[in-house]
C-alpha cells in the first residue's frame, strides 16, 4: 500500500478516536446535566410542599383575623385596645407568612430558570452529539468501502475453517451419543425394575403383618429376603452405569460447548458475509453514479 494510502488511514483513525472521545465526553456532560435537572426539580417539590404548608397556615391566620374583626366590632369600650392587639398580632403573622411565601416563590422561579438553563444546555448536547456521530458514521463508512475486498477474502477463510472445526466437533458428538445411548437404556432399564421391585417389597411387608403362622412368617421374610438382595443388586448396577454416565458427562460439557461456540462463529460470520454483501452492493451503486 502507498505511503499515502497509510498515512490517511492513520490520520482517520486519529480523527475517529477524536471523535469518539468527545461523544464520551458529551455523554458525560448529559448524565450531570440530567442530575442537575433531577436536584431542581427536587428543590421545586419541596418549595411546593413548603408552599402548601404555608398556605394552609394563612388560612387559619386569616380565619382567626376574621374572628377578631368580629369581636372587634362587638366589643365594649374596655376590652377594644386588647382585642386590637391581638388584631396586630394576628396581621403581623400573615405579613410573616406573606413575606415566606414570596420568598418560596422567587426561589420557585430561580429553579425554574436554572432547569430551563439545562434544557437549553441539554438541547445543545444532543445537537453536538447528533453532529458528531454523522461525522463518526461517514468515516466509518469510507473506511469500510475501502477495505471491503480484504474483509470478504478474510470472512471465507474464516468459514472454511470453521467448517472443518466444527465437522471434527460433529464426530466427537456422535462418538459420545453411541456410547450414552446404551447407558441411559441400561439405566431405565435398571429404573423400572428397581420400581418393580420396590413395590414387590411393599407388598411382602403388608403379608408380614397379616401373618402369624411362624411357619408362613418365615416364608414370607424369605421371600423378603431374596427381594431385598434383587434390589441390592440392581442398586449397584445403577451405581455402575452412573458412574460410567457421569464418567462421560464433562466430555458431553465440553464437546457441546465448543460445539455451541462454533455455532456461534458460524452464525456471525454468515452474518459478517451478508453485511459485506449489502454493503459491496451500495459501494458498488454508488461508484456507478459517479459516471
Amino acid at each position: 500500500m502507498p505511503k499515502n494510502k497509510k498515512g490517511g488511514k492513520k490520520i482517520e483513525k486519529q480523527g475517529l478516536a477524536q471523535i469518539e472521545r468527545k461523544i464520551e465526553e458529551i455523554n458525560l456532560k448529559k448524565k450531570t446535566e440530567e442530575k442537575e435537572k433531577k436536584r431542581f426539580l427536587k428543590e421545586i417539590n419541596k418549595l411546593k410542599e413548603r408552599m402548601r404548608s404555608l398556605l394552609k397556615e394563612e388560612a387559619l391566620v386569616e380565619n382567626r383575623i376574621r374572628e377578631i374583626k368580629r369581636s372587634e366590632a362587638r366589643a365594649t369600650q374596655s376590652k377594644k385596645k386588647q382585642i386590637e392587639k391581638q388584631r396586630w398580632q394576628a396581621d403581623k403573622k400573615r405579613r410573616e407568612i406573606e413575606k415566606t411565601k414570596w420568598q418560596i416563590l422567587d426561589k420557585a422561579e430561580q429553579q425554574e430558570a436554572q432547569i430551563k438553563g439545562v434544557d437549553l444546555r441539554y438541547q445543545e448536547l444532543l445537537r453536538e452529539e447528533k453532529r458528531l456521530k454523522k461525522e463518526r458514521d461517514e468515516i466509518i463508512q469510507k473506511r469500510k468501502k475501502n477495505e471491503l475486498f480484504l474483509e470478504r477474502e478474510s470472512l471465507k477463510n474464516k468459514f472454511l475453517q470453521l467448517s472443518e472445526r466444527k465437522k471434527a466437533a460433529e464426530g466427537r458428538k456422535s462418538e459420545l451419543a453411541k456410547k450414552k445411548g446404551p447407558i441411559e437404556n441400561e439405566l431405565e432399564r435398571v429404573s423400572r425394575e428397581e420400581k418393580i421391585t420396590e413395590k414387590a417389597l411393599k407388598t411382602i411387608e403388608v403379608k408380614e403383618k397379616k401373618f402369624t403362622d411362624p411357619k408362613e412368617q418365615r416364608r414370607i421374610e424369605k421371600e423378603r429376603w431374596r427381594i431385598e438382595d434383587d434390589r441390592k443388586k440392581l442398586e449397584k448396577q445403577r451405581w455402575e452405569l452412573e458412574k460410567k454416565q457421569n464418567e462421560l458427562l464433562p466430555l458431553f460439557k465440553k464437546t457441546e460447548a465448543e460445539y455451541q461456540e462454533i455455532l456461534k462463529e458460524e452464525a456471525s460470520i454468515e452474518e459478517g458475509v451478508k453485511a459485506n454483501e449489502a454493503k459491496w452492493t451500495k459501494f458498488l451503486k454508488e461508484k456507478l453514479k459517479e459516471f
